[in-house]
């Protein structure tokens, strides 16, 4: 990698990934019917892709910002630890649902209350207030584990 440090930015890109597209589901970029922008990285949620995710969309500009988020896959040391950073790390949206285990809701909700919990069959009425009170100047941010179907919520949201 020592090549890399002798390229300059665009070269970087342009040398490394060139040829680079993304796995289906992993940052694709969608207008929803009321022209808010969707943001969609719902393949993996490791809590690596998950944190760099958030702590990228943070800095994107917009008027409101709403974001789904599942539970972090595979997870199995450090639970509590990670759900509690997770919980900083999404005070940037104006609203937060999350689908998962109730019991990781908990521990979000416990240092953030602005976390909703949801469920798949929540997905037609939470779609509709979202398209009620977002707009053109609007981002919705959809990240998650595959195994939550949030294809279906951007269904509803396009």
């Amino acid at each position: 990698l020592s090549f890399i440090a002798a390229l300059t930015g665009e070269q970087i890109s342009e040398k490394l990934f060139n040829e680079y597209k993304f796995t289906s589901q992993r940052l694709q970029f969608y207008k929803a019917k009321n022209n808010a922008v969707i943001l969609e990285d719902s393949y993996k949620a490791t809590p690596l892709c998950t944190f760099w995710f958030l702590k990228t969309v943070a800095n994107i500009p917009a008027s409101k910002k709403i974001l789904f988020i599942t539970e972090m896959r595979p997870l199995t040391l450090n639970r509590e630890y990670f759900y509690q950073q997770l919980a900083g790390l999404v005070r940037f949206a104006e609203k937060v649902y999350f689908l998962g285990p109730a019991k990781y809701w908990h521990q979000i909700v416990s240092v953030n209350e602005n976390v909703e919990y949801i469920t798949p069959t929540d997905y037609p009425s939470v779609a509709k207030r979202i398209l009620q009170n977002t707009n053109g100047e609007s981002l919705i941010l959809l990240k998650g584990s595959f195994r939550y179907d949030l294809n279906q919520l951007k269904q509803l949201l396009l």
